[in-house]
């Protein structure tokens, strides 16, 4: 059952075969990742910088067009990128209540400036904790190549279909807005999804499966 909000969406007509936006309530699988989540807010991170907190199976850390070694608690620069093969996984730290995990044969970008974070998904999948609602002067904007996810503070995933390149969000809790990226020519569609025009799409979790 959708938000009523979105209710007048559900017959609307597929602007675009790329881009999918579905809403769940909490999957399996997702309380596995908010779990992991948890495992690592239990350590008492209190930093303020983007770090390496967990490494499973092959990861690499891309910097300036080379590849680093990574050690445990590893910093993240701006401009840094993560990316994992198979049956691997990196979870890290944006500050003290973001934590995303990078899945395996995944790749994402991360941009800091202040208290704005953009996070560029170009492969795989992507899960996202925010534990606390974010200030007004914070921004957490997770994007891919054709729509842009504005995170205020909830928890799901974001990822590229690797055969058909379909780009999909499952929301575990609360809500984000969508839009289309400003580099895409294409449209997001389907349920809550944009399809078309500069403004933002509130999207909400299903109330039931």
């Amino acid at each position: 059952m959708l938000d009523k909000e979105h209710a007048q969406n559900e017959d609307a007509p597929v602007k675009s075969k790329k881009t999918k936006i579905l809403m769940i309530a909490v999957s399996i699988v997702a309380i596995a990742a908010i779990a992991t989540s948890l495992f690592m807010y239990n350590k008492k991170i209190t930093a303020k910088v983007m770090r390496l907190l967990r490494v499973v199976g092959t990861v690499e850390l891309e910097a300036d067009g080379k590849v680093k070694t990574i050690v445990d608690n590893m910093r993240l620069m701006d401009g840094n990128a993560i990316k994992t093969g198979d049956e691997s996984l990196a979870s890290i730290s944006l500050d003290d209540s973001k934590i995303v995990n990078i899945e395996e044969n995944s790749r994402a970008e991360f941009y800091k400036d202040g208290k704005k974070l953009e996070l560029n998904l170009t492969e795989g999948k992507l899960f996202f904790d925010v534990r606390k609602p974010l200030d007004e002067n914070e921004s957490l904007d997770i994007k891919s190549s054709t729509m842009v996810v504005g995170i205020r503070g909830t928890a799901g995933y974001v990822w590229i279909d690797p055969v058909t390149g379909e780009e999909s969000i499952f929301l575990a809790a609360g809500k984000v807005e969508v839009s289309n990226n400003d580099d895409s020519d294409s449209d997001t569609d389907g349920e809550g999804g944009t399809s078309g025009g500069s403004e933002p799409t509130i999207v909400k979790p299903v109330r039931s499966l």
